[in-house]
């Protein structure tokens, strides 16, 4: 299992009783939730994204544009970190956070 959704399962576990970690017979692994526990992992899978768009627009609104970039090459660059913006408004509204 990715390091990160580890973490979030270990998150979760805190947060509420019921996450069992399961082993399979061929030596993987993998995680079973209650309901309310899938919920709040969810909400944390959810949150996690949000914040990795939001470290991609703050790295896209830090980038120096070079002094020879057309207005044009520059005006997409802006378009895209609004996309980005525009992304987590509809993530947001699309799961109710």
């Amino acid at each position: 299992m990715n390091e990160q959704i580890k973490k979030l399962v270990d998150v979760t576990a805190e947060m509420i009783p019921g996450v069992y970690s399961l082993k399979y017979e061929d030596g993987g692994s993998g995680v079973e939730f209650s309901e309310e526990a899938l919920g709040v992992f969810a909400n944390l899978i959810i949150e996690e994204h949000i914040k990795l768009l939001r470290r991609t627009w703050y790295e896209r609104n830090n980038e120096e544009y070079p002094k020879d970039m057309s207005p044009r090459d520059i005006g997409v660059k802006v378009g895209r970190k609004n996309e980005i913006v525009v992304l987590i408004e509809k993530i947001k509204q699309y799961w109710n956070i």
